[in-house]
């Protein structure tokens, strides 16, 4: 019998299925350790993606999305990157 295949999911995938079941509180802290972890999918969830949408209103949210934004100014400066400029981005996608 053969082992099933390894599934890997990263932290910005978690909260999806976690938001799935109508976890809010799980999707959140996958998101505050995908932050922490620097896993650079994160960002782009945050910043653009619908699934999070029913997250938004909550402040928890809203004050990882303002982390999220400093930690992403600082490794643009460290990179010798302009900083970018998230509602220009989101209209591009």
């Amino acid at each position: 019998m053969n082992p099933l295949p390894r599934c890997e999911f990263t932290w910005a995938d978690m909260p999806i299925i976690y938001l799935a079941f109508g976890e809010k509180d799980q999707a959140i802290q996958c998101l505050e350790k995908g932050l922490a972890a620097r896993d650079p999918d994160i960002f782009g969830y945050l910043f653009h993606d619908a699934i999070l949408d029913s997250l938004r209103s909550d402040p928890r949210f809203a004050d990882l999305v303002r982390r999220a934004r400093l930690v992403r100014k600082a490794q643009d400066a460290a990179n010798g990157r302009p900083p970018r400029d998230e509602l220009a981005e989101s209209a591009d996608h």
